[in-house]
């Protein structure tokens, strides 16, 4: 990410990543955001922030909550607004247009995605691929962008529980 995105994304989460100061120096907003900008883009587990910026496990776990929650608060309905029936019907139109799909106005998929087993958590996560993993599902537009998302769903769940809730 280059410098004026990273500006640009702090202006805008900035606000809910701001911590008052109390009997020490709070982790600046910027801070906030780098912590969990390379969290996820590296993969890696917790310890990462630890070394890197030598804060503890649990603050390192509320730091990226929280700011995956801002970004979802300030983009999500720029980003992923919620549809209209203008907005399906324009989408079916696209999928007659490009791919001659008649009726069609989205398609849906569903990935598994690993992970380690959260701890106490049983096999809530353990899906039949004998493996630990949360699953992300998409519709996706003609144009192939996201038209609605859900993710995080524990894997032992059905397909007809992932349709529940989707935004």
């Amino acid at each position: 990410m280059d410098v004026d995105t990273f500006d640009l994304l702090i202006t805008i989460v900035s606000t809910s990543l701001t911590m008052k100061n109390n009997n020490h120096m709070p982790i600046t907003a910027p801070q906030r955001l780098a912590i969990a900008l390379r969290y996820l883009a590296s993969g890696d587990d917790f310890n990462s922030p630890l070394v890197h910026y030598k804060i503890g496990y649990s603050t390192a776990r509320a730091i990226v909550r929280q700011v995956c929650s801002a970004v979802q608060e300030h983009l999500g309905p720029v980003a992923l607004p919620k549809p209209t029936k203008d907005n399906w019907l324009n989408a079916a139109k696209g999928f007659w247009e490009k791919w001659q799909f008649p009726y069609c106005f989205a398609t849906i998929d569903r990935k598994h995605v690993m992970m380690q087993k959260p701890k106490r958590s049983g096999s809530l996560y353990f899906n039949y691929k004998h493996c630990f993993s949360i699953n992300a599902m998409a519709i996706v537009g003609s144009d192939h962008q996201f038209r609605v998302t859900k993710i995080s769903v524990p894997s032992g769940a059905s397909n007809g529980s992932l349709h529940v809730g989707m935004h």
